[in-house]
């Protein structure tokens, strides 16, 4: 778990809302298995309609999977 979020800093840091929005839904409760925030509590967060909180989320995901895939990529946090 500790090498996914490192995952979060292959999100450019001029783009700190799509890390927040990643690093808060990676957020589960270790007995329910239930998400710590919606998308309507993030979307409440940030001032935002909860669909476009879900269209964020995409965007950071699509951001760290291209990092990851991406071996010219010298930000790549250690132990990834």
């Amino acid at each position: 778990m500790d090498c996914a979020l490192a995952w979060l800093a292959l999100i450019p840091d001029g783009q700190f809302v799509l890390r927040r929005i990643a690093g808060a839904r990676s957020l589960v409760h270790p007995t329910t298995g239930r998400h710590l925030f919606s998308w309507r509590r993030l979307g409440v967060a940030l001032g935002a309609d909860h669909k476009a909180v879900q269209r964020w989320h995409g965007q950071a995901m699509h951001r760290i999977s291209q990092a990851l895939n991406d071996p010219s990529k010298a930000t790549r946090p250690s132990g990834a």
